[in-house]
């Protein structure tokens, strides 16, 4: 019988669940009005809301993690921060230290959604990061001006940083400058693994092709899984 667990990302904007057969990950699907192929499977979860149908959908209530962080460690992680940590943020964290601890990296893991978020890993565990609102997050942030656009993101262009000759221009060539700020900020020493649903436009906006880097679109279903499997089996 074929090892089945769906992985499941609610997220701030696009909810999705993951399937994985026999630990590998095989799809990634839209959570509204998904529902399992199986009988048998098993579910886990980050950021479950009060809200959702889980029983309704998926006929269980899915495993979460967040029990497991406690006195500044997640698991046999050491984490420099609160409780206040997001999940996805602590889970995806997890899962880079256990893969890269015996390689002695610097890892900073760019998270581009809502919000962008960086967080810094090293052997000695989650060293911190930034919370920086996200591309549209940014975008919408004009229209509290007076008669100020709301522009599209797919407009931005990682060639213009230059001083703009019209609204339009002013504020996409400031949202680029400000993007490539992020990635500015984050010490060459340090590897970055990006995801999160504008994680490839992340890097098309910012990154000096010098810098080293790695796109990882499912690194929280990727992330779910491995911590399932160290916990439950």
């Amino acid at each position: 019988m074929k090892d089945i667990l769906y992985t499941i990302d609610q997220g701030n904007s696009h909810p999705h669940v993951g399937l994985h057969i026999d630990g590998q990950l095989q799809r990634v699907f839209e959570l509204e009005n998904f529902s399992p192929d199986q009988k048998s499977f098993d579910l886990v979860a980050s950021e479950v809301g009060h809200l959702f149908a889980w029983e309704k959908q998926f006929g269980k209530t899915p495993v979460t993690f967040r029990h497991l962080f406690k006195k500044h460690f997640f698991l046999d992680m050491p984490v420099n921060y609160t409780n206040t940590l997001g999940q996805d943020r602590l889970y995806q964290s997890y899962y880079l230290f256990k893969k890269m601890i015996h390689e002695n990296k610097f890892i900073a893991l760019v998270d581009c959604g809502t919000f962008i978020t960086i967080d810094l890993i090293n052997k000695k565990g989650h060293q911190g990061g930034w919370i920086y609102p996200g591309i549209n997050t940014f975008l919408d942030s004009y229209t509290k001006g007076a008669r100020l656009p709301r522009l599209d993101s797919q407009n931005l262009s990682e060639q213009n940083i230059d001083p703009g000759h019209s609204t339009e221009e002013a504020i996409l060539n400031a949202t680029t400058l400000y993007l490539r700020s992020i990635a500015g900020n984050i010490h060459e020493q340090y590897h970055l693994f990006i995801t999160g649903g504008q994680g490839e436009q992340f890097t098309k906006l910012n990154l000096d092709h010098k810098k080293s880097y790695q796109l990882e679109p499912h690194l929280i279903h990727r992330s779910l899984n491995f911590i399932f499997r160290e916990v439950y089996q």
